[in-house]
């Protein structure tokens, strides 16, 4: 898969989880940087895209956290990711990582 087919499909993923408009973007560029690099953890991804548009990492990951717990308290839809268990922002990366595969 290349990289936009993986961009493309990560933001299928995200649209599905029942994840607000708002944070699709950060949550894709993210996902896609720990994709390309399975070395890097989340913290990691956070830290580039913070350095990337100059905000702090730790207000990064708070966003991403927040989009991904938003995405659970919302899921309706029985195919979300985020219907049937509520995930650390962790788990919900490596859970889309893995649907790559």
């Amino acid at each position: 898969m290349n990289t936009e087919e993986r961009a493309q499909a990560i933001m299928n993923f995200v649209q599905n989880s029942d994840i607000q408009e708002q944070y699709h973007t950060i949550i894709q560029t993210i996902i896609l940087y720990i994709a390309e690099h399975p070395d890097s953890t989340l913290t990691d991804a956070c830290r580039i895209y913070a350095a990337q548009h100059q905000t702090t990492e730790q207000s990064v990951y708070r966003n991403f956290r927040h989009a991904v717990n938003l995405g659970w308290e919302n899921a309706v839809t029985p195919s979300s990711l985020l219907y049937s268990r509520r995930m650390s922002p962790e788990e919900f990366v490596q859970a889309v990582i893995a649907r790559l595969k």
